[in-house]
């Protein structure tokens, strides 16, 4: 496996993660052997609860204010509820493992839903400690900002952005009218035969090729 293929397939193969609030899965941990620190957030998963489901935020799309510390930012009202409902556990435990380990990368990471609470948190660690991290990731990336000028914006927050995505992969088309920091297109061309196998595309981000971009 390449680079990319092998850290999306360890994102797929975590089962570790903390629960918190509205079924938001973290993980937060020190990998010494290369020096990172990650904050790593799950894919939507099935829940018995609708309410508290990733799909249940997923779907409520309009633009909602959520109060990160001292500033209100623009996303959608199910991830503006879900990252709320975390109580700022990840990001505290995120904040505290950086500090200890402040010479070490940072890097938030995380799939699917997990893409929308990997830029909030990545959003709101900037407005608490004015630092940008290492490294984003997401795979199966969804949008969650109404500012169009976001890419320039998140600049500042990141020093290096991959958000990955595949044309037929529907789950990355479910918020319209919507920004993300940077698209990165990967598993080749539109085809409806594989429109129809979405949620395949969507659970396989190990097979596609990545060398445009490592």
């Amino acid at each position: 496996m390449t680079k990319y293929q092998k850290l999306f397939y360890e994102i797929k193969k975590t089962n570790d993660y903390k629960t918190v609030g509205e079924d938001i899965q973290f993980k937060v941990f020190v990998n010494h052997g290369t020096k990172e620190v990650i904050l790593q957030f799950e894919e939507s998963r099935n829940s018995n609860n609708f309410r508290h489901s990733d799909w249940f935020h997923n779907l409520l799309f309009f633009p909602w204010p959520l109060k990160l510390d001292n500033k209100i930012v623009w996303t959608t009202f199910g991830y503006a509820c879900a990252y709320k409902s975390a109580g700022n556990i990840p990001i505290d435990e995120f904040d505290k493992a950086t500090s200890d380990y402040w010479n070490y990368k940072w890097i938030i990471r995380g799939w699917s839903f997990g893409s929308a609470m990997t830029k909030i948190a990545e959003r709101h660690f900037y407005i608490r400690r004015n630092a940008a991290i290492d490294e984003e990731l997401t795979y199966g990336d969804v949008k969650v900002w109404i500012n169009p000028f976001v890419y320039f914006l998140s600049k500042k927050w990141h020093k290096e952005c991959h958000n990955f995505v595949c044309i037929n992969d529907l789950v990355t088309w479910t918020i319209p009218s919507f920004f993300r920091h940077k698209k990165c297109r990967v598993g080749g061309k539109i085809s409806l035969k594989k429109i129809l196998q979405t949620e395949y595309n969507h659970c396989h981000y190990e097979e596609y090729d990545y060398s445009s971009y490592e």
